[in-house]
């Protein structure tokens, strides 16, 4: 799989296939603007909190979807403890 549209929901668990589907809602609610296509257009418009929560949900469903690795960082996703991102920018 090399891109998220790569990815049929059908064939997904039930519980993946749920955040997916809501995931790619989410990446394309803006209209195609220009020379963007709707995720590029939404994701321009997102702020920087809106964006790291995406980017954690594309994050977990990778982990879940690659089969994450025994270990600290597989437990704490388990024990259902959110991811931390750290926004790193300009300022």
């Amino acid at each position: 799989m090399r891109h998220l549209l790569d990815v049929n929901p059908a064939e997904l668990p039930t519980e993946l296939a749920a955040s997916y589907r809501e995931l790619m809602a989410s990446l394309r609610s803006t209209q195609a603007i220009g020379g963007m296509g709707p995720v590029e257009a939404t994701v321009r418009k997102m702020s920087d909190q809106d964006a790291a929560a995406c980017a954690a949900r594309v994050l977990d469903l990778y982990v879940e979807l690659s089969g994450a690795r025994p270990g600290r960082d597989a437990r704490e996703h388990a024990a259902g403890s959110p991811r931390q991102l750290r926004l790193v920018g300009d300022d």
